[in-house]
């Protein structure tokens, strides 16, 4: 197992420690908020926030085993890019599939802040991953997500069969917003309330997922009182993420916003969650996980000390997201074989 070096053991800002390889994103982070501070700028629009990520995201780019191909579908209101790894002589063949739901707090990311993540993801795990680019608020709030997410393993599971792609078994995976997608989806296939057209869902992957949305748990949870500055994703950041998310007047308890606050169904697939010890969503993730044990889900369980969310799309910049998202592929490789 590899050893974390760290650069302190008690950040200023979160008391908590940060690993060396983690700090040099967050310390330009940090720089960054200060000049804007003290320019007086205004606060970044929607547009300027989608167009920073992509940039941040595309340059974290790594080496895979081998390149996978690639092709962009339009289903209706939302879009897909299908990684395909196989040979091309195996195309059309049967096989397990992986979709993928990305982050950003519903408001940001797409096809490209997650294409390092997605690709890195296929061809190491062996599989066909569908990234799955669904609609964003302010544009279309709650539930256009949400009902993108499910139209999506509606599609896979049946109408992509149509381009090649016949699906055996189906994992799905996520990071934050759309690990909280991945979470509610996982909870309705199991539950008999999502066709998945007779494929079973075998694994889910859960990287730092938002399973509470209420505006009582933002101001009781520990992570969130402790990470209110100075970190990728800070308290502050989830409530506007949240408000432009949830139309007013939405009830943030319902099951497909908050999973954490609803009775989890039997038959839950075998699950790789991740938490980030700087992250406004590590309690929640945390508590999440013991929840699906109790549920009785096969787990697997990190929490990383010394990492801050958004560890997944910088992959380039933090070693370390590289080596937990291997062990994410590879958990989803041998759970869709079994």
């Amino acid at each position: 197992m590899a050893k974390t070096t760290f650069h302190t053991l008690s950040d200023e800002y979160s008391g908590r420690p940060i690993a060396a390889d983690s700090w040099p994103n967050i310390e330009a982070r940090r720089e960054q908020e200060a000049q804007a501070a003290a320019s007086g700028a205004p606060a970044p629009t929607v547009a300027e926030l989608r167009e920073n990520y992509r940039k941040t995201s595309l340059v974290e780019t790594v080496d895979v085993p081998a390149e996978p191909r690639t092709r962009d579908f339009e289903v209706g209101p939302w879009r897909a890019r299908l990684y395909d790894p196989r040979p091309e002589a195996e195309a059309g063949e049967e096989t397990p599939v992986i979709v993928y739901l990305h982050g950003g707090g519903w408001v940001i990311g797409d096809l490209e802040t997650h294409h390092p993540l997605n690709r890195r993801l296929s061809a190491v795990s062996g599989l066909p991953v569908v990234s799955v680019d669904y609609r964003l608020a302010p544009e279309h709030p709650y539930p256009a997500a949400v009902e993108d997410s499910r139209a999506a393993v509606s599609w896979v599971t049946d109408a992509a069969a149509e381009h090649g792609l016949k699906a055996t078994r189906l994992g799905i995976g996520g990071d934050s917003a759309g690990g909280t997608l991945t979470a509610v989806l996982s909870n309705e296939i199991a539950a008999g309330s999502l066709n998945t057209h007779g494929v079973e869902l075998g694994a889910q992957v859960l990287f730092y997922p938002a399973v509470d949305l209420t505006k009582e748990h933002r101001e009781s949870s520990p992570s969130y009182q402790r990470i209110a500055r100075g970190f990728p994703l800070t308290a502050q950041t989830m409530e506007v993420f949240s408000s432009t998310y949830l139309p007013a007047g939405t009830d943030a308890s319902a099951a497909d916003i908050s999973p954490l606050l609803h009775d989890l169904p039997e038959g839950l697939p075998a699950t790789y969650l991740v938490t980030a010890d700087n992250d406004p969503l590590a309690h929640e993730g945390a508590e999440y996980a013991a929840r699906l044990a109790q549920a009785g889900a096969e787990l697997t369980y990190a929490h990383l000390v010394g990492y801050a969310h958004s560890l997944f799309t910088s992959l380039k910049s933090i070693p370390t997201s590289v080596r937990y998202l291997d062990k994410a592929a590879a958990f989803f490789r041998e759970q869709l074989a079994s």
